[in-house]
């Protein structure tokens, strides 16, 4: 909290990345696998989870390099429930 309000510890330097690495390394022999069956996988972009917007999706992609068979499933109702929960979180702060 040293450069303004945060909600979440800063993470170390480098973290990020690392942590999108490991997602990619643990997701690609079944990506690989998938791929030769022909099938595709969708991840469910959902708040609190390690794909949580297209940010986060973007970078998993890129992590895999693109896989042919990364694909996101796209639900409206979950960037409804992202909003919900910032409007809560902001009348908490209000009401420090």
């Amino acid at each position: 909290m040293a450069d303004g309000l945060s909600l979440t510890p800063s993470a170390r330097k480098g973290l990020v990345e690392t942590g999108f690495k490991e997602l990619a390394a643990r997701w690609m022999p079944i990506l690989n696998e998938y791929d030769k069956a022909g099938v595709d996988v969708c991840y469910e972009i959902h708040p609190g989870e390690d794909l949580h917007d297209g940010a986060t999706f973007e970078r998993f992609l890129e992590a895999t390099n693109n896989h042919p068979r990364v694909n996101i499933l796209y639900d409206p109702s979950h960037f409804v429930l992202m909003q919900w929960i910032i409007y809560n979180i902001l009348i908490f702060i209000m009401n420090l």
